[in-house]
């Protein structure tokens, strides 16, 4: 009984059945191997070499590096990362105290018209509200569509959640974050590497501004020598024949230049209608994704922008995606996409001398309701 027992044994030691991991020669990217076991994941990893990302993980520790792991991930691949610049850190105390958290897309990469999306969160779950959504390849080695702005996250937390349905696709995700610190456009640079941080605020070097120290003020070198830099007045003096920011545009070809208000600019825009009326350029609508007014002026003479005081008799909705043109001294305006999404086939008239708007009723038929650029 016991020969049969030992030969049994043996048999299933021949057949592989009962084994041990070579620990030796196993390489786990992402964990420990035991020889028991094979390789045993840290929190937040899976796969046989723990080479894909796989559940959920909270990160404390500033700065640091995001990755899902390269190659083909398994289908129904679901990671989240929280980002918490409030926990305390290994010195017991916690990260930051500025609950900003900046973080910066290095590479990005799925398939093109695959499942696979990254969804960026200013808080500690899907509920908070969204501030970015990658799907598709935008950084993949040298190649890129665009160099994307830092993701700023001011909650004191960032939600970061990597999924795909049942199929299989490519990604390749590389995403590195700071808590607290300075803004700016290159990962583990200061300001952008244009001047220096101080209490989380940038002091750029004499050439340079913005809130990053991103924006030069003689770009380009002024195309010398089309132009040179004045030092002083800290602009592009650019030759006879070039106009321009940088004085690469020859003023015989046409140019564009930067309009620079006196004050502070409104709020950005999209798909808003812009009139021309003497010296004045009246903006109507727009979408801002943070309120705004209905209309708002720029004096192109002395460089200032405000709000219109209008008399409210009776005054349009806030839309987008509108029509509007000027004749004589009103401002005409149709359509558009009102806040609840509905699509409007209002006609507005906005009288610039009486600072009035005048909803017109249209005695025929009315038109279909239309929204986006005049045909």
């Amino acid at each position: 009984m016991w020969r049969l027992l030992l030969l049994a044994f043996a048999s299933l030691l021949v057949s592989g059945v009962l084994c041990t991991w070579d620990c030796d020669r196993v390489q786990c990217e992402h964990g420990t191997c035991s020889p028991e076991e094979g390789c045993l994941c840290e929190e937040g990893w899976q796969g046989d070499k723990c080479q894909f990302c796989g559940g959920k993980v909270r990160l404390s520790e500033s700065p640091g590096v995001i990755t899902s792991g390269p190659g083909v991930h398994p289908p129904n691949t679901t990671c989240s990362w929280i980002l918490d610049a409030f926990h305390k850190g290994r010195n017991g105390r916690p990260v930051t105290n500025q609950p900003v958290i900046r973080l910066f897309v290095e590479r990005f990469t799925a398939e093109c018209g695959g499942s696979y999306r990254l969804y960026v969160h200013d808080g500690d779950n899907v509920d908070a509200p969204l501030l970015a959504m990658l799907s598709g390849v935008m950084y993949d080695q040298d190649y890129k569509i665009r160099r994307l702005p830092e993701i700023v996250a001011r909650s004191g937390y960032a939600f970061l959640h990597l999924r795909s349905d049942s199929s299989v696709d490519m990604s390749d995700l590389r995403i590195s974050y700071k808590m607290g610190g300075c803004p700016s456009l290159f990962p583990n640079r200061e300001c952008s590497d244009n001047g220096e941080c101080m209490n989380d605020e940038c002091a750029c070097d004499i050439l340079y501004n913005g809130t990053a120290c991103d924006t030069p003020l003689c770009p380009n070198n002024c195309a010398y020598p089309n132009g040179k830099c004045d030092r002083l007045v800290k602009v592009c003096k650019c030759g006879a024949g070039f106009k321009g920011e940088d004085c690469s545009q020859r003023s015989d070809q046409g140019f564009w230049e930067m309009v620079t208000p006196r004050d502070s600019p409104p709020l950005g825009l999209a798909s808003h209608q812009a009139v021309i009326w003497g010296d004045l350029m009246y903006v109507l609508g727009g979408e801002s994704y943070s309120g705004g007014g209905m209309l708002q002026e720029f004096n192109i003479r002395n460089n200032v922008w405000k709000a219109v005081y209008v008399r409210e008799y009776q005054t349009p909705e806030l839309r987008y995606g509108h029509s509007a043109v000027l004749h004589g001294d009103e401002v005409f305006m149709y359509g558009g996409v009102l806040a609840g999404g509905e699509v409007s086939g209002e006609l507005w008239a906005y009288d610039i001398n009486a600072k009035m708007w005048e909803n017109i009723t249209v005695n025929s038929n009315q038109c279909y309701v239309m929204c986006g650029e005049k045909r």
